[in-house]
């Protein structure tokens, strides 16, 4: 995939928070927005994004509020480290602003993947806006910083995959609990020893191959 295909893009969210965030560019309708887990960046999602680009998907990963590059508020530094509940739900506003830049590039079907806290913030997301088609969470949990999907997921009208591993025992509890309360159309994967989140990639090479056949179904 040509370097040129993959450039580094600024968003600024409704509540003017600037978000650094890596385009993968495709010639396509199809779009995946990537949520990265609690105190990590944009980059644990690379190989990821290079392999939904490859298999024609615009792909755009973000750093969330107050992570990685994305560091400032209305001209004012901000740090996840200070974040209160608050500040966390307010994160569903970098989600918002990802989805409009995508949509503005002509993506049609639109998918979102979190991991940890970036999967509640995929689920809760997906609860209030139609405009995202397919939902997946890679290990979700009931309460991560405030953010508590178990009501919202009750609202999901599309498409939901829920992943975990049993050696991470509250994501896989939380994504039994998710499961048995949602009334959409949902797909459940828990692999025996997997690890958390993005790291399930490096675990279960086939995780990707799993989320692409439920993308395209």
């Amino acid at each position: 995939m040509s370097a040129e295909r993959i450039r580094d893009i600024a968003l600024t969210t409704e509540d003017k928070v600037a978000i650094a965030a890596t385009y993968y560019e495709a010639i396509s309708e199809k779009g995946i927005m990537l949520v990265h887990m609690y105190g990590m960046t944009r980059q644990s999602w690379r190989d990821v994004a290079v392999f939904f680009q490859e298999k024609g998907y615009q792909v755009l990963a973000i750093d969330l509020r107050g992570h990685g590059q994305s560091l400032e508020k209305n001209k004012q530094r901000i740090s996840y480290i200070n974040f209160h509940d608050q500040d966390f739900l307010d994160m569903l506003k970098d989600v918002k602003a990802a989805k409009e830049f995508l949509l503005k590039q002509g993506v049609e079907v639109l998918g979102v993947i979190g991991a940890s806290i970036g999967a509640n913030l995929a689920l809760i997301a997906a609860a209030h806006d139609n405009d995202i088609k397919k939902v997946i969470a890679l290990s979700p949990g009931l309460n991560y910083k405030g953010l508590k999907p178990q009501n919202e997921v009750k609202k999901i009208t599309a498409p939901a995959m829920l992943v975990a591993s049993e050696d991470d025992q509250y994501s896989a509890m939380s994504v039994r609990t998710l499961e048995a309360v949602m009334h959409n159309e949902k797909e459940v994967k828990i692999f025996p020893k997997a690890d958390h989140g993005t790291r399930m990639f490096n675990n279960e090479p086939a995780l990707k191959n799993v989320i692409l056949q439920f993308l395209e179904a």
